[in-house]
């Protein structure tokens, strides 16, 4: 995932509640980093019970993308993979 955002907005409850707006773009670049290195597993392996309920908007200048995660273990669902880095996030 690029690092050229400078906001990342949290949304919890499948988008209905905003958890936290993040602007300090260590945080940001310090969560990224986190899932782009964090343990990954195939995703068309694994059959889910509920998907994520969690998304991370990252906005930057030029670019938007949309990452969802799962509140409870905090790993990210990407097309491929499911990412194991554990993001907490609180208000």
């Amino acid at each position: 995932m690029d690092t050229t955002y400078n906001r990342l907005i949290v949304l919890e409850n499948f988008g209905n509640d905003e958890v936290v707006t993040i602007t300090d773009k260590t945080e940001i670049e310090w969560i990224i980093s986190k899932v782009n290195n964090s343990p990954r597993k195939d995703a068309s392996s694994i059959v889910l019970e509920h998907g994520p309920d969690g998304t991370m908007i990252f906005q930057g200048d030029r670019n938007t993308k949309e990452v969802h995660f799962f509140t409870d273990s905090g790993s990210v669902l990407t097309d491929n993979y499911i990412i194991d880095a554990n993001l907490q996030f609180e208000p």
